[in-house]
């Protein structure tokens, strides 16, 4: 049972504006029960508030730095779109900071939220939860990282795993890495079309000149494609690892967690 080491055992609790949340026994996460069903915030996501915060002032310190070299590029460029290329890398670092930071404000106002005060729910949909014991043998087992261990309870895998004495519910993760792999399968063909406008672009402008407009469709359709490229691999592979084991633990070479 992971209960008696926090003051509030793990689970899905409701918080004071009627949503449910796992509480981890110290603080309210992103994994939420939407329509009953274990998700994550839209936005915030599994995010935590530290690191976002500090991902979003890196994001928006690097931005700061490239506005200065990216205008006074602009201003020494005679070619319009040579100016809009060097206004598009600091613009596209401000973003990707600000979404960290409003990511990492709504994870802070969460995670200052009082330890949850009502019962948790325990519907079918989130169990069997970790500490529920069905046979013998329940237990944290690893199953393949040292780090990392799920819940058995003597008849099934519970959908809960165990990093570094902490719980969570893996169903989000699968839900977050299927939203993954949807969005990167989008980014893949949005790249692929953006790289044959660009081609083709630059194939019909005139020959004594370069087409600008067409390097930039190649630019963007390029980094749409490593960007789909790197997440779409990566989210499978997350997706696989937060997937219930398919044999029970005595066919798994780790002793339980003690």
């Amino acid at each position: 049972m992971t209960g008696g080491v926090f003051a509030v055992r793990p689970g899905w609790y409701p918080m004071a504006d009627g949503s449910v949340h796992w509480w981890d026994g110290r603080v309210w996460t992103g994994h939420l029960l939407r329509d009953g069903r274990p998700s994550a915030e839209r936005f915030a996501g599994t995010q935590s508030a530290k690191p976002a915060l500090s991902f979003g002032a890196v994001f928006l310190g690097f931005a700061a730095l490239q506005a200065v070299i990216g205008t006074m590029q602009a201003m020494s460029a005679t070619d319009l779109w040579v100016a809009v290329i060097s206004l598009l890398a600091p613009a596209c670092l401000a973003l990707a900071g600000l979404l960290f930071l409003t990511a990492g404000i709504i994870a802070f106002r969460r995670e200052r939220q009082p330890a949850p005060t009502r019962p948790a729910v325990e519907t079918s949909e989130v169990r069997p939860l970790p500490g529920e014991v069905v046979g013998p043998g329940a237990d944290w087992y690893p199953t393949g990282r040292a780090e990392t261990s799920r819940w058995w309870t003597g008849a099934t895998w519970a959908p809960y795993t165990l990093t570094r004495g902490v719980p969570s519910p893996s169903q989000v993760m699968v839900v977050a890495a299927t939203r993954a792999i949807r969005a990167a399968i989008v980014l893949v063909i949005a790249g692929a079309v953006c790289l044959v406008i660009g081609i083709v672009v630059v194939m019909l402008a005139p020959t004594d000149g370069v087409s600008t407009p067409g390097l930039i469709w190649v630019l963007v359709g390029a980094m749409l494609l490593i960007v789909g490229a790197v997440v779409w691999p990566t989210s499978v592979f997350q997706r696989r690892r937060a997937a219930l084991p398919d044999f029970p633990p005595e066919q798994f070479p780790y002793p339980a967690v003690r």
